[in-house]
């Protein structure tokens, strides 16, 4: 049994009777778009338990906030814009009436290289813990949150992302919408903003810890000096030379740390099998040592006379410097790179690549990611727009990508890291590409010259055995004459005309017909004739007929 009514202010309800009465249930909407359903309980003098009610605060009501802003139940007001963000109608979000939301204060990196062309900061993301996360995501295929969070970046229409396991990447495009904060579970939301607009806590707490560590080194520093001060006696060697000798309790043990005029500094023993000072180890070993010798985009290799050398595809900033020694000045790059091209309103032209380097000491101030091989390391960089400019893999350190500057770049001639350059195509070598048409060619060549042989043999073959058929077909119409199977064939009709034996001897015949057999007569020789001609016996005793033949 069911019945519904209005109770007049807006409500909805409908109410279910069961089989057994004393189960009665109503489900109710209300005009505030709540809806629950109740059960009538017989205990406490009769009322209604509501098993259940959606919504249960205002945050519950779809888009109660607007666009890019987040509702907090335990707050007053309860909505407020995302970090970033500002009311779009201050008038009415001051009036609490918050459906327009909220707009973006500074334009992401994206944004603004399309609209004035410079190339900012990269954008970062602010995190928002524990919310309930707005609908319309875009489900991905990444396994890792470092992974999810670049595939966001790479891509100026991704906003946001969440990463939660189990369901694993999610990312947003366009507004979002319905974020509800909670006070406890929810994911974790990563709004994606202009660098101006992150916190720069983390700036300032590497700092500290940097100004943390130099201050506790200097403090060892000095705490050692002090202990061995009453052993430790320093001199200038008046070139500019600074040495401190150190005595330890075994007298036998002599050490000097020396730095010298030139930047050099290291250690020395006294070696007293051969009465003189030992380097156990010096710094820097060569000029290549010194930080940022050949500028940036400059390699520097020890063997090599100049020691400096531009990378390939760039050239030196300053032609008259470099040609004098002077390398810190750097190169520049000679071909924009694609998407500079793009950037600049160019042609596309074909996709970048990377020129490898082998057996380097890489830049300082990589970034890490924990690529798990070369080729997706690689990718990486290709789809992280114009920023990264190298990278390099290496097993145990994994994958490690350059933006900005490449500095304090040298050739070593051991086993070390390679590094990829990245390069327009037009600077690449085509070796590759000519080999693989070279190879094509020869390949080709090589088939057409096969078939020719093939088909110049079989011509020979053929004549060879067209040659052979004939001169069977002479050889048996030659015997067929001789063994005077035409010649003495019995009847006139069978035996052929003269122009045909004439064809088949010159082999214009050549499937020659079989003859029918030919007459069979007595042929007497020169003895049997006489003896004939010597018997006084008659030619015949029978009454038989017989005829001779003889040469005319």
């Amino acid at each position: 049994m069911t019945s519904n009514q209005n109770d007049g202010n807006g409500g909805f309800t409908l109410s279910l009777g069961l089989a057994d009465e004393s189960d009665i249930t109503n489900f109710v909407l209300s005009s505030e778009g709540k809806f629950g359903q109740g059960f009538w309980d017989d205990r406490n003098e009769g009322s209604w338990d509501y098993q259940w009610v959606t919504a249960r605060d205002e945050c519950d009501v779809y888009g109660k906030c607007g666009s890019f802003a987040s509702c907090d139940a335990n707050n007053s007001p309860i909505c407020s814009c995302l970090k970033g963000f500002e009311p779009k109608n201050s008038d009415e979000w001051n009036s609490r009436n918050w459906t327009n939301g909220c707009v973006r204060r500074t334009a992401t990196l994206c944004e603004r290289t399309q609209n004035d062309g410079q190339v900012p900061k990269e954008d970062g993301f602010s995190k928002l813990e524990r919310v309930k996360v707005p609908d319309f995501a875009e489900w991905s295929s990444s396994i890792t949150e470092q992974k999810c969070m670049n595939d966001c970046l790479n891509n100026c229409s991704c906003i946001a992302y969440a990463y939660y396991s189990g369901i694993y990447c999610m990312l947003w495009r366009g507004n979002l919408t319905d974020i509800k904060k909670f006070s406890s579970g929810g994911a974790d939301l990563y709004i994606r903003l202009a660098y101006t607009e992150l916190d720069n806590k983390e700036i300032n707490l590497k700092l500290i810890i940097s100004l943390t560590v130099v201050g506790g080194a200097i403090a060892i520093a000095i705490s050692v000096f002090y202990s061995w001060r009453w052993i430790a006696e320093y001199r200038d060697e008046g070139n500019g030379t600074f040495t401190l000798s150190l005595g330890f309790a075994n007298e036998s043990l002599i050490s000097n740390y020396i730095l010298s005029s030139e930047g050099k500094f290291g250690k020395v023993l006294w070696d007293d099998s051969k009465g003189s000072w030992r380097y156990e180890w010096q710094f820097p070993k060569d000029e290549c040592d010194f930080y940022g010798k050949c500028g940036p985009f400059g390699s520097c290799d020890a063997r090599d006379s100049p020691i400096c050398s531009c990378l390939k595809g760039f050239e030196p900033k300053n032609a008259d410097e470099w040609n004098n020694g002077k390398w810190t000045s750097g190169c520049f790059r000679r071909r924009e790179l694609q998407c500079e091209r793009i950037q600049n309103g160019g042609q596309v032209g074909k996709e970048d690549g990377f020129l490898k380097l082998e057996r380097m000491k890489v830049p300082d101030f990589s970034e890490w990611l924990s690529s798990k091989s070369e080729q997706t390391c690689k990718n990486e960089c290709l789809n992280i727009n114009c920023s990264c400019i190298a990278y390099s893999y290496y097993p145990g350190f994994g994958c490690m990508l350059w933006r900005g500057n490449l500095t304090d770049l040298k050739k070593f001639h051991i086993e070390a890291a390679d590094l990829y350059i990245r390069l327009a195509d037009s600077e690449l070598d085509n070796k590759k590409t000519n080999m693989k048409v070279i190879i094509s060619l020869t390949v080709v060549v090589g088939v057409i010259a096969v078939a020719i042989c093939v088909f110049f043999s079989w011509r020979r073959i053929d004549r060879k055995r067209k040659s052979k058929k004939v001169f069977l077909s002479e050889r048996k119409a030659w015997k067929l004459w001789n063994q005077g199977n035409i010649a003495a064939l019995e009847f006139a009709k069978d035996r052929p005309a003269i122009f045909t034996v004439i064809s088949m001897l010159k082999s214009e015949i050549v499937d020659l017909p079989t003859p029918k057999q030919p007459a069979f007569s007595e042929r007497r020789g020169e003895l049997d004739t006489e003896s004939f001609q010597q018997d006084p016996r008659p030619e015949s005793i029978n009454n038989v007929t017989v005829t001779l033949l003889s040469g005319r």
